[in-house]
């Protein structure tokens, strides 16, 4: 599944969910993207998709789950197989040996990742001191808002957790829009560009927003993907949809 994040929310264990290429990302890269880490980088799919067509030059991969990170050797530079939360990139403690230095990486990327970790404003504080000043931190995150979680509470009071999917049983923390944006701002970042997820060309979800005159998206929306950088130009995020035209 190419960079289809929305539509893999679920699956979390599946081979098919850690392979998959995300492209979905490519409108927010930055300018400069020769040293990167992808924690969560599954099988190493999108650091080796980086590598080959986006100029990066050494690729840096974190992943907890043994199997994928079988498959990500022979396709990332540098990997970590382990829990990010017990180890310390910097000073290469609980990671076999790899560090990186502060200030050193052009772009860091936490695709469906911040969601599973008990303290994800911590983890985004130490990932932001990665980052070269021109530097930029991705991250994807499920929108707890979305109709499928929220009518359910309305209607029913129903939270049911399941095995994929926003309600994900391995989700430790739940987020809104303005609650990612200030998660991904909890190292001093600022967000500056988004892109909604659910509401790609052609889905009935992107008829209702439109007959909605758009005051129904925070309901249509089953994810964001967000961009930090240090100094953003313009003040407002900048927000697109997935699938649109850059």
């Amino acid at each position: 599944m190419d960079g289809d994040a929305g539509d893999v929310l679920g699956g979390f264990g599946s081979t098919a969910y850690h392979d998959q290429v995300r492209r979905d990302v490519a409108p927010l890269l930055p300018a400069r993207t020769r040293r990167v880490l992808e924690i969560g980088c599954g099988t190493g799919a999108t650091l080796a998709w980086l590598k080959a067509e986006r100029g990066a030059e050494e690729t840096i991969g974190v992943e907890i789950e043994p199997a994928a990170a079988d498959a990500a050797r022979d396709r990332v530079d540098r990997l970590v197989v382990g829990d990010l939360t017990r180890m310390d990139l910097e000073s290469g403690q609980g990671t076999g040996g790899v560090t990186i230095a502060p200030g050193s990486l052009d772009l860091v990327m936490a695709l469906d990742v911040l969601e599973h970790l008990p303290d994800p404003w911590d983890a985004v504080r130490r990932l932001t001191r990665l980052l070269a000043p021109d530097g930029a931190l991705i991250a994807s995150l499920p929108n707890v808002a979305h109709f499928s979680v929220s009518l359910g509470l309305a209607l029913g009071n129903r939270w049911r957790y399941a095995d994929w999917g926003i309600l994900d049983r391995t989700h430790l923390r739940f987020f809104v829009r303005n609650t990612a944006v200030d998660l991904l701002q909890a190292g001093g970042l600022m967000v500056d560009r988004g892109v909604l997820l659910g509401l790609e060309p052609g889905r009935r979800t992107r008829l209702a927003d439109r007959l909605t005159l758009g005051r129904a998206r925070h309901l249509l929306t089953h994810g964001f993907i967000l961009r930090a950088v240090r100094a953003p130009v313009g003040g407002a995020v900048q927000w697109s949809f997935r699938g649109d035209p850059s």
